[in-house]
């Protein structure tokens, strides 16, 4: 019976606070963007740096 209860106050507890959840998400998603944008062009001028070398 307790976990029958407790899963139903989950449920509810994300029924009334969806909007905490879905920002925790945002938030989440911003972070991997700039985590994505840092590290493409981290490589992207890594390739340049070395094409440049090899041209030198």
């Amino acid at each position: 019976m307790p976990t029958r209860e407790s899963g139903g106050v989950n449920i509810h507890r994300w029924l009334r606070h969806p909007r905490q959840y879905l920002s925790k998400l945002v938030d989440m998603w911003q972070k991997i963007q700039i985590i994505l944008s840092v590290f493409l062009t981290a490589v992207v001028a890594w390739q340049l740096i070395s094409s440049g070398v090899s041209l030198m």
